[in-house]
């Protein structure tokens, strides 16, 4: 332990030759030192000493010391090496340190010093000293005011300072810093003993320059002052070129950037793939879009998919897959260097162009490909339809026999075309290409007419010049042309320089118009004895003409039909399934905004009186001689309203029957009883479209109950309902026996007393029918439809279709029951097959299911499974003594306590056989089956059955085997039985009334 000092120790350690001194580590200053301390700390007395500040020391060593204090109180010394340097010259101390206690019993630090001068520098430090002339690295001494102490040759050439150790006016060393917060920075980082890196801006004679600065505190080898050792080099190249290359890193992420901003807007798909990883570099959204694979986008950006694990999606895009496959081998060739470009078709119509080129790196080393794909689609339809148009075109001016004239207005010349000339009979060298070869041939009666229309389109009356004349052919017959043209062009004075045309040979139409005005007459009168209805419209679509049929069909006089259009809504007129007829799709109004005929359009039109009749309507356009829409259409229809009412009558039949056999199949579907009537209920409730279905059930008194129902919203549900009819008690049924309906198409007039129509309205019910469900000659139920919201005529074949599906109901209802019979037998008969019948447990075929089950299970999830197997001691005993009836008993009352003692609903009591039992106990430990076992074994001693021949007890023991294990692949149930029988024969030779634990690995 520390010691405390004395006056004659101080006396004693003043009169040493050794340095010796005190010094309070707590309190940061010198307690005492003797006259050869005073001088190795270049101190002019022991009073001076004594008052120096010590507080500047460093923070690590002020903690050093600190820690020495633990040290000397445990006794313990310490020895270090320090360097003073007394009257400028350096000296090598060797100080012990030791606890001592000075006043108030604090712990201080005792010095023992060693002394030995160097006089001579050795060669490593000569080797030092060259090392610092020749180094590149700047490095040198400062004061701790800045005043430079030294500086090497390559400090000297940075900075220039002048050695002055007794200035401080200026701090050189702060001076270097372009900026003063880094200074600042390195003598905080000074004054805590740490040591201070940077990159900094320092100025020297070369400017400003970077330097990498180590700086640090440490003591003046001369002096022993503290000291600022500096430690720089130069990184202005290096600074520059990192700036260089950050800025041209900028640079290029600003033009991936742009690069990327104009592929993630562009139409264009692009693709970059390296073909020797086969990984994606680069794609854009718009590749993934006409790839169709957006789904597998998220997942190509994070790289977590390669070129080949796309393909097998965009594949089944492509139309002709092997030549596609041929196209895509010159483009893994690496001295193909060419641009490619194809199109792709895909199976979807779309035509995919494909430009491919190589990428190779700085070394011209070939790497991928960037790929290219643009939907050119719109482009190729649109140079589809332009040849679909000139080749009509082409067709239209050839094909339909029209010929094509050119006139040029400046020199008179005509072009006529080969078809203009065969018009007329000509071969094509017979006509020149003057205008006069036209002009002599027109008929004189027209010429004035022709010129007419001419000058009219010349000076921009009309739009097109549109005339009909005739023409001499040149056999001398003469033919009439439509003929029709257009100013192409025109000079900038506004006369016309160009003007093509066209003649269309009319001369059939013309003898047809003809032929066709000389017949009117006899059409006219033929049409006025038609039994066909016979109107005439006009362009406008007002009825001019009508006969006396069409006034008779639609009960209207001529009066009143003229000047009606079929837009006019007073026609009421709808189609075959109800809906309104829109004017607009008249046949009529139709031929003339189409100019083709209608046929065979079915309309009901609604007479004055209210009556429907049902026609069907064909028309016919009219033309007039110039012009390509119909200027009249004649409309002409027959009354087929007895045809109709026979085929709609025949269509409801038909559809009765067929939502019928629906709605049966629909019952018959299901075993379930509740799933029949339920079906029932919900399919005749849609069918009528009455607001409830239900069925009512007779109890065996004849009071019944709602067991089923459907109610539409708004009405009150009725369900599980008991209503009991005295009428029904009364007569046990009697008045449905005979499948009797009962129809009420108003409850109010159907006569029933004022307790049933309250009961009724109760149920809200206005009107109702009523079928019998009869299961032989017993009537099971009524199936019955409320209509609530108004009375209803209920039409003959709804009471129909009820009673047919009351008796595919009753068929229904009577298989569900008998099936239900056969479930409950053979619920039965399984229980039987699974029960002991002595015992009334489970029998030696349910334990085995039971743990064929348990195994497989527990073989799955990995849990315990435990047996115990059970016998009676001395049993063969018991009965020898007091008969096999006795025996029985005490088996019944044995394996009672069993089911007692077993009281989880998992686990499973059964009778093995004899007087053996066995438990099944699953996910139960060997613990936990060992405790089950002493329960079994308490309940059999307190049933306390005698037995006077055991030589164990005298009552009836039993001895049981434990089994337990976890289930592997490798075993099998029998082993777990075989491992209980094994405890169970440990548990008889161990003496019986015992249990035995045996436990599987």
């Amino acid at each position: 332990m520390p010691k405390n000092i004395s006056v004659a120790d101080l006396i004693a350690f003043d009169r040493l030759q050794t340095p010796i001194w005190i010094y309070d580590i707590q309190n940061l200053h010198m307690w005492w030192a003797n006259q050869s301390a005073v001088r190795i700390w270049n101190a002019q007395s022991r009073e001076e000493l004594l008052n120096r500040n010590f507080s500047d020391i460093s923070e690590s060593t002020h903690t050093r010391m600190q820690s020495y204090l633990q040290e000397f109180q445990q006794g313990k010394t310490i020895t270090e090496n320090w360097t003073f340097y007394p009257e400028g010259k350096p000296v090598s101390v060797r100080c012990l340190f030791s606890g001592i206690q000075i006043e108030q019993g604090r712990m201080a630090m005792l010095v023992e010093a060693t002394t030995e001068f160097i006089n001579q520098i050795d060669r490593e430090t000569l080797r030092s000293i060259e090392a610092l002339r020749h180094t590149t690295v700047m490095i040198s001494l400062y004061t701790m005011d800045g005043v430079p102490l030294m500086q090497n040759p390559a400090a000297l050439r940075c900075y220039r300072d002048t050695l002055h150790p007794n200035s401080s006016v200026e701090n050189i060393f702060l001076s270097h810093f372009v900026d003063p917060n880094v200074a600042q920075q390195a003598m905080k980082a000074i004054h805590s003993g740490e040591i201070f890196s940077t990159e900094a801006q320092v100025l020297t004679t070369e400017e400003i320059q970077w330097h990498e600065i180590d700086i640090r505190c440490t003591r003046d080898p001369v002096t022993g002052n503290s000291a600022i050792l500096v430690n720089e080099k130069n990184i202005t190249k290096q600074k520059a070129a990192l700036q260089e290359r950050q800025r041209a890193e900028s640079e290029l992420r600003w033009r991936e950037a742009l690069l990327r901003s104009m592929t993630e807007t562009s139409l264009l798909g692009f693709f970059v793939v390296d073909n020797r990883t086969d990984e994606i570099l680069y794609f854009n959204h718009h590749f993934c879009k006409i790839w169709g694979i957006e789904h597998l986008e998220a997942q190509m950006r994070l790289g977590a998919l390669k070129n080949n694990d796309i393909i097998p999606d965009c594949i089944p895009l492509i139309a002709d897959v092997p030549a596609f496959a041929e196209s895509c081998k010159p483009l893994q060739s690496e001295e193909n260097r060419c641009m490619i470009e194809d199109e792709i078709s895909f199976v979807d119509g779309r035509t995919i162009r494909r430009c491919s080129s190589q990428i190779r790196d700085t070394r011209d080393q070939y790497f991928g490909r960037l790929y290219i794909f643009e939907d050119i689609t719109p482009r190729k339809q649109i140079e589809a339809a332009l040849k679909t148009s000139e080749e009509r075109w082409q067709y239209a001016l050839e094909g339909n026999g029209d010929a094509v004239w050119d006139l040029n207005a400046e020199t008179n010349e005509v072009f006529f075309s080969r078809r203009w000339k065969e018009m007329l009979g000509f071969a094509e060298h017979e006509i020149g290409n003057t205008l006069s070869e036209w002009e002599q041939r027109v008929h004189c009666d027209d010429k004035a007419r022709v010129y007419e229309e001419i000058s009219k389109h010349l000076c921009g009356e009309t739009q097109q010049y549109v005339s009909e004349y005739r023409i001499e052919c040149k056999d001398g017959t003469y033919k009439w042309i439509l003929d029709r043209g257009q100013i192409s062009s025109r000079a900038e004075n506004g006369l016309p320089l160009r003007m093509l045309g066209t003649h269309t040979d009319i001369t059939e139409r013309k003898r047809i118009e003809e032929a066709l005005r000389e017949s009117e007459q006899r059409y006219r009168s033929v049409i006025t004895a038609m039994a066909e209805g016979i109107v005439l419209q006009q362009s406008d679509g007002r009825i001019t003409t009508c006969n006396d049929s069409a006034e008779k069909i639609l009960g209207l006089t001529a009066d009143q039909m003229m000047g009606r259009t079929s837009t006019d809504p007073r026609w009421q007129a709808i189609h075959e399934d109800g809906s309104s007829f829109p004017g607009e799709t008249h046949p009529a109004i139709v031929t003339l905004r189409t100019g083709k005929p209608q046929f065979n359009v079915i309309m009901g039109v609604h007479k004055p009186d209210g009556s429907l009749t049902w026609i069907s309507i064909n028309s016919q356009p009219l033309f007039e001689s110039d012009e390509s829409k119909p200027s009249a259409v004649v409309a002409s229809f027959t009354d087929i309203t007895v045809g109709k009412q026979a085929q709609i009558a025949l269509q409801q039949q038909t559809e009765r029957e067929r939502m019928v056999y629906a709605i049966a199949q629909h019952i018959r579907e299901s075993l379930n009883l509740d799933e029949i009537l339920n079906t029932t209920v919900a399919e005749v409730r849609h069918f009528l479209q009455t607001d409830r279905v239900i069925i009512y059930r007779f109890q065996p008194d004849w009071s019944g109950v709602i067991v089923t129902e459907s109610v539409a919203a708004g009405w009150q549900s009725i369900l599980n309902m008991e209503i009991t009819d005295n009428y029904f008690v009364k007569t046990q049924g009697q008045c449905y026996q005979e499948s009797t309906l009962r129809v009420t198409p108003d409850i109010y007039t159907a006569g029933f007393s004022p307790c049933h129509i309250e009961l009724l309205e109760k149920l809200q019910v206005r009107a109702k029918l009523v079928v019998p469900i009869l299961q032989g000659d017993r009537l099971w139920g009524l199936l019955v439809a409320h209509h609530c919201s108004a009375s209803r005529q209920w039409q003959p074949w709804e009471n129909e279709l009820l009673q047919k599906l009351a008796t595919q109901l009753a068929i229904a209802i009577q298989q569900s029951e008998l099936y239900q019979q056969l479930q409950r037998a053979n619920h039965q008969l399984e229980n039987m097959a699974m029960v002991d019948e002595l015992t009334q447990i489970a029998n030696r075929r349910c334990f085995d299911n039971r743990l064929n089950s348990v195994w497989q299970y527990l073989l799955r999830e990995q849990g315990f499974v435990s047996l115990l197997l059970c016998d009676i001691d001395y049993f063969k005993q018991y009965n020898d003594t007091y008969g096999h009836a006795t025996g029985d008993d005490c088996l019944r009352f044995i394996a009672q306590a069993f089911k007692q003692s077993v009281k989880r609903s998992r686990d499973l009591a059964a009778r093995y056989g004899g007087e053996e039992f066995v438990v099944i106990l699953p996910n139960t430990a060997s613990d936990g089956a060992f405790y089950v076992a002493q329960e079994i074994h308490k309940a059999i001693e307190q049933l306390n059955i005698p037995h006077a021949a055991s030589p164990v007890k005298h009552h009836v023991t039993l001895s049981i085997g434990i089994a337990t294990v976890i289930p592997t692949p490798n075993m099998v149930p029998l082993d777990l039985i075989e491992a209980a029988d094994q405890a169970l024969y440990q548990a008889k030779a161990n003496g019986r009334n015992r249990s035995c634990i045996n436990r599987l690995s």
